[in-house]
């Protein structure tokens, strides 16, 4: 699912990066452990999923990814 909605998608479109992040993240069963809880590892993983697929997406158009830092 998260695949799908990432076709054609843009690396500047945050919705559609959330929702794919969202979507993976789903699909997994992730269970908590003394590093962190299963509710921890699942944000942590919808937050790095969608830096990775955007720096992905930008790559593939030749170009940086946008910037998300914080101020």
């Amino acid at each position: 699912q998260a695949e799908t909605m990432l076709r054609g998608a843009s690396p500047d479109d945050s919705a559609i990066l959330r929702d794919a992040g969202e979507a993976g993240a789903a699909q997994l069963d992730i269970v908590g452990d003394p590093h962190g809880s299963a509710s921890y590892k699942k944000q942590l993983l919808k937050v790095y999923l969608g830096r990775a697929v955007r720096t992905a997406l930008a790559a593939a158009e030749g170009r940086a990814a946008p910037f998300e830092g914080h101020a």
